[in-house]
């Protein structure tokens, strides 16, 4: 009866070792100990890549932070991530709604257990989706200018709104910034510097519309600049509505002048570079009002400014 129950013990000792793959270590039926396998601590990856973009630095298995450009046409990153463990378990979070403008992390965990051990290791990207360009400027001598810009009163030949007409893409909704290109006029005798602000409004066939969406501090030009000079401003992120119709532009309606009118040239394009829009000008004679009340003036046909927009 005793050696009865010693083998029974020793059989059901060996159907346990062997449910836990011999991980439970004890003695065989010969009575040598048994031994106890374990999984490697190895946490690390072999190999890290991110679609349509180039990590930096040079993926290295003991280097665990990156970052990557990808471009404007990415809005979601495929992650390819191997680890050197074959036991291993990799969790990819992040990277799957990219936002122009702002950085996302992905996290990628690797993790190794068994009943006895566990580790892992965290990588991480992060990844910035590169902005969408509306550029006028490409093949501009950096010269050609359309009309003046300056007071605005009637009869003075000078407009006091020029602006550029754009639609908003569906994947690029949020103006970051915005350039105008601008010098001081040779034909302009007042001495006077210019102020003069940019404001961004909604478009309607031949007028903005609705409320001012954006308006610029306001900036100067001087007598002193006789080069086209770029001016940008930051619109902080303004949201617009995707397929809408807008309308960027220079006004001089602001009351800081005191001669007749300060002349300014602003940067053209004579050429139908964006198809998307065109440059509008309107005389306004300091009556802001008629920016949504009456219609601009389209010399240009399919022309633009020199402009360029950051989505």
């Amino acid at each position: 009866m005793r050696r009865a129950r010693i083998a029974t013990y020793r059989i059901a000792g060996l159907a346990i070792c062997s449910f836990l793959l011999f991980g439970c270590g004890g003695y065989g039926g010969d009575g040598a100990a048994l031994p106890r396998p374990f999984v490697s601590s190895d946490a690390l990856l072999s190999s890290l890549d991110v679609s349509d973009a180039t990590l930096a630095p040079v993926f290295s298995s003991s280097t665990f932070m990156y970052t990557a450009n990808v471009p404007n046409a990415t809005e979601s990153a495929v992650v390819t991530a191997i680890p050197s463990n074959p036991n291993a378990n990799v969790t990819i979070t992040g990277g799957t709604n990219l936002t122009v403008g702002v950085v996302d992390r992905i996290t990628i965990v690797v993790t190794v257990s068994d009943i006895y051990t566990s580790a892992f290791q965290t990588y991480t990207v992060d990844v910035t989706r590169a902005t969408m360009v509306m550029n006028t400027t490409i093949g501009w001598n950096g010269k050609d200018n359309l009309a003046a810009f300056g007071k605005g009163s009637i009869g003075t030949g000078a407009f006091s709104v020029l602006g550029q007409t754009f639609v908003v893409a569906a994947d690029a909704p949020t103006l970051q910034r915005l350039s105008f290109w601008l010098q001081h006029s040779p034909n302009d005798t007042s001495g006077e510097d210019l102020f003069f602000s940019v404001v961004v409004m909604a478009w309607n066939t031949d007028r903005a519309t609705g409320p001012v969406l954006y308006e610029s501090a306001l900036r100067s030009i001087t007598t002193a600049q006789s080069v086209m000079t770029e001016y940008l401003v930051d619109t902080g992120g303004l949201i617009l509505v995707p397929g809408q119709e807008y309308v960027a532009f220079l006004s001089a309606n602001n009351g800081f002048w005191n001669t007749t009118s300060t002349l300014v040239q602003v940067g053209f394009q004579n050429a139908d570079v964006y198809s998307q829009g065109a440059a509008w000008i309107l005389d306004t004679d300091n009556n802001l009002n008629l920016v949504t009340s009456a219609p601009w003036m389209n010399p240009s046909g399919t022309a633009d400014l020199a402009v360029m927009f950051s989505f």
